[in-house]
């Protein structure tokens, strides 16, 4: 940062590596006034407490603020809020898509960033759960996260921490209505029942909505969701820095009409929210989520214990696969899991020479007693001799177990007040087992049964994590961070072909360098990031001819990524600030083997294609103005851009999506104890591609983003 100075002016000219080059009145535009400073953002990411300019790790943090007054009510909401953080809903509120970095994968039942809710891993894409409720922060670390996480987070984590209850009594009711019939209600209270020893609180709320598409073959609006949850909250702390915290979750979903697709890109657009399907396609699922924490704290170190379990009862009933309004083919199935984790860590506590965690980690995902089966039509018969027999069912059964252990350690030592080197190490364990079988239906006939199958497997995996951080001087810091990012193989229980049951671990490998910076007094920050990521082995999923309803993972896949990130946040004057960030991601595949659409027999390489679902450029600006109007009464106003680039919707590259942009906004007025809030999304109806089958070349599980959706909203806070 340096002064220039002009014959008749003074200016401030800001340089900082890569997207910002402005020339500031240093005088007029940002006043140096010391009451006016961007807040401190503290973050955990590092399994303790530090500030977020000082942690060199790429954290962005959404805070309550921000997550009011940006209307996010789900995960899909957070998209763009972090650089090349890209979030896709497939179809129904429970199953949204996560990319981060390019770190994407087209499976139902596995994401690779992963999402922890108070420190317990959701391991499961179901299992995370589709609301924001009660939400504290979230954070999105960005990169491989193995030596700092239980659940091991590949390509990043996404870290939900919900709110605690103190000794002051808070209670709150909330309604809002808005178009296509939706209703979000919620209310609760918390507070001390013994001062500074038990804290208790409770939380419900109920959301629905209807009439986004509308079905030509039933001829009447098709989706409807009705969303119920809630959550209870302990703590008790006692003496000596003994600590223990209890978090119950549930959340219940009844759908109706979810996963509208359609069948090609064009269909999608015209007539768009609209769709032939034949089935209900309902959905009805349950979740059950606990967390509980024993800490016992020190003057220098922190011990605790994270103790999970989760519970997942995903029901699909008369759901249509072929999106038409023909009877060929329906799908049901019930997917009950059990899911145990277990953490022990110790963390040092403040900021001496030598920080370091230490961490066991241990779960338990249990699928018992999976069923799905594939209704194929009568109307079939018109598609080819496979389906001459029709109408005719055909079943899966399965049982399996996935465990897994790990150790990990990360360590900061200060070689001097300005560099500190950064060391960490994982050691995965995992192991699983399938019992398989299969069934044939054609009525009258006896049922034919495909003999009973066990598959079982292992992996054994070293994540290293090496690194320093520089601290040029108290608002500049310098970081470099190679980190690697494991995950396991796995069975696949939606095939009775024996060549595609199993598959093999992935790997990723990701080099970073970046800077951390605050200037003119905390008026204004600057982080940059550029990375470049090494994934071998990619997992993939896929659709097996002739009739393409059974399902293939298989890792036919090595791909390169680079970019780079870069996040601001200026004070403009009090009141008013400015946030910006850009994130910009280029793919290139190696290797990528395909079947050969033209000959379903063959596998091609599609070396040099691009990875799907990863916009080329992410860009969000978002703007926050707070004033007083008049005593006890203020008035807040949050518009917010968002763009995203280039992206290719399948592995051909066939199926593209031109670059887009969602403009949304949020006006409230508060007075005392009540806000009432007025807010917008996809303002200006920006209609584009959310999810295509990814596997396919040409069709297939077309899906538009949201359309244009706005409401009001009343709050009391007593």
């Amino acid at each position: 940062m340096k002064i220039i100075k002009f014959k008749n002016s003074k200016l401030l000219y800001l340089s900082f590596v890569l997207f910002f080059t402005q020339i500031i009145n240093a005088q007029d535009t940002i006043p140096i006034s010391k009451q006016n400073v961007l807040d401190e953002v503290t973050v955990y990411g590092e399994k303790r407490e530090n500030k977020v300019q000082k942690t060199a790790t790429p954290i962005t943090v959404i805070d309550e603020k921000k997550i009011k007054s940006s209307v996010i009510q789900s995960l899909n909401d957070i998209s763009g809020f972090a650089p090349n953080l890209y979030v896709s809903n497939a179809g129904s509120p429970t199953l949204n898509f996560i990319s981060l970095r390019g770190i994407f994968q087209f499976s139902a039942n596995l994401s690779l960033v992963g999402v922890s809710v108070d420190d317990v891993p959701m391991l499961n894409a179901y299992s995370m759960s589709s609301q924001i409720e009660n939400i504290e922060r979230i954070e999105i670390l960005r990169g491989p996260q193995s030596t700092l996480y239980g659940g091991n987070a590949f390509g990043g984590i996404i870290a939900i921490t919900t709110k605690k209850p103190t000794n002051v009594f808070h209670s709150f009711a909330e309604v809002g209505v808005g178009n296509y019939n939706l209703l979000r209600t919620k209310a609760g209270a918390s507070g001390a029942i013994i001062k500074d020893k038990l804290f208790a609180g409770a939380s419900l709320y109920h959301n629905g909505l209807e009439g986004i598409y509308y079905n030509t073959t039933l001829n009447r609006n098709y989706d409807k969701t009705q969303n119920t949850g809630g959550n209870i909250f302990l703590k008790y702390v006692g003496n000596n820095g003994f600590s223990l915290r209890l978090n119950s979750r549930i959340e219940y979903n009844n759908l109706k009409g979810i996963f509208p697709y359609v069948n090609t890109k064009e269909e999608a657009f015209a007539p768009s929210y609209t769709n032939t399907a034949n089935g209900s396609n309902i959905e009805k699922r349950m979740l059950f989520s606990n967390s509980l924490l024993a800490k016992y704290e020190t003057d220098k170190h922190i011990f605790s214990s994270v103790s999970g379990y989760t519970f997942l009862n995903d029901k699909y009933d008369d759901y249509d696969v072929d999106f038409t309004k023909y009877d060929w083919f329906k799908f049901t199935q019930n997917d009950p899991i059990n899911t145990f984790t277990q953490e022990f860590k110790i963390a040092t506590k403040n900021q001496d020479k030598l920080r370091y965690v230490i961490g066991l980690y241990g779960f338990l995902d249990d699928h018992y007693n999976t069923e799905t089966r594939t209704f194929v039509g009568s109307d079939a018969v018109a598609l080819g001799s496979n389906y001459a027999s029709a109408p005719f069912s055909t079943g899966n059964q399965s049982t399996r177990k996935e465990y897994g252990l790990a150790v990990y350690t990360n360590i900061n030592y200060a070689l001097t007040d300005k560099l500190d080197v950064i060391a960490g190490l994982r050691l995965d364990y995992s192991w699983r087992e399938m019992v398989l079988k299969g069934d044939f239906i054609k009525e009258p006939y006896p049922p034919m049964m495909n003999p009973e199958k066990n598959f079982s497997g292992k992996d054994v995996a070293i994540s290293p994590r090496v690194g320093f951080a520089y601290k040029l001087k108290d608002d500049f810091l310098l970081f470099a961070n190679y980190s690697r990012g494991f995950n396991p193989g796995g069975l696949n229980q939606y095939t009775t072909n024996p060549n595609y049951t199993s598959y093999k671990p992935q790997y990723l490998n990701t080099f970073e360098i970046g800077q951390k910076a605050q200037w003119l007094g905390n008026k204004l920050r600057t982080n940059t990031t550029f990375f470049y990521s090494i994934w071998n082995d990619q997992q993939q999923t896929g659709f097996l001819p002739p009739d393409y309803l059974e399902q293939a993972i298989t890792n036919n896949g090595k791909l390169n990524l680079y970019g780079a990130e870069a996040e601001i946040s200026a004070l403009i004057f009090k009141g008013f600030q400015v946030d910006y960030n850009l994130g910009f991601t280029q793919t290139e595949f190696k290797s990528l083997l395909l079947l050969d659409p033209s000959n379903p027999t063959t596998v091609l390489d599609y070396k040099g294609n691009k990875q799907v679902f990863t916009p080329n450029i992410t860009s969000t600006l978002s703007f926050s103005y707070q004033h007083t109007i008049f005593k006890n009464t203020d008035i807040r106003f949050t518009p917010e851009w968002k763009y995203y680039g280039q992206q290719y919707m399948n592995y051909y590259n066939t199926v593209e999506q031109a670059p887009f942009h969602i403009l949304n906004a949020n006006l409230a007025v508060k007075h005392g104890c009540w806000e009432l809030s007025f807010w917008i999304k996809n303002a200006t109806k920006s209609k584009y591609l959310a999810f295509f089958n990814a596997s396919s070349a040409s069709n297939g599980y077309s899906l538009l983003g949201a359309p244009q959706t706005f409401g009001t909203t009343f709050r009391v806070d007593l």
